[in-house]
């Protein structure tokens, strides 16, 4: 794999380069494609497109800067087909309004749930447990899950 396409892989994720392919792939059949199948790849395309940068805008938004433990906070963050999140976002409410991040992750990942349930993803069905707020500490002046419970 050239770096140049490692690079895109990292950057949008493979399920995002994978729908691409897919789309360039319709595409280059031009005259194959119904309108309604073209309008299809679109919309698929374009929802992915937006939860990519929605994922992103949330993400930019993580501080683990704290003075406590106290101003540490995790939660589940995405959607697995089988049920729970994808991953763990650890974070510090000491500049960041609480409630409403806590509501855009909510979004978030019901948004994730139904395009995933749209587009038939099936994931991995290992549990990610969120920490419990006394399995947070701030060390060094940054939110982390304590690895000496």
């Amino acid at each position: 794999m050239s770096q140049q396409l490692k690079d895109v892989v990292l950057k949008i994720g493979l399920p995002a380069v994978i729908l691409l392919a897919f789309a360039l792939n319709f595409q280059n059949c031009g005259s194959d494609l119904t309108p309604q199948k073209r309008e299809a790849v679109e919309a698929l395309a374009s929802n992915e497109r937006e939860l990519l940068a929605l994922k992103e805008e949330i993400t930019q938004k993580v501080s683990l800067d704290c003075d406590t433990s106290s101003d540490c906070r995790a939660i589940g963050f995405g959607s697995r087909s089988c049920g729970g999140p994808d991953s763990i976002l650890v974070y510090s409410i000491k500049s960041m309004n609480n409630e409403d991040f806590i509501s855009e992750v909510e979004n978030y990942n019901q948004l994730e749930k139904i395009f995933k349930e749209r587009q038939g993803v099936v994931s991995i069905c290992s549990v990610i447990i969120v920490p419990e707020q006394e399995d947070l500490v701030c060390q060094s002046d940054l939110c982390s899950v304590n690895s000496n419970p």
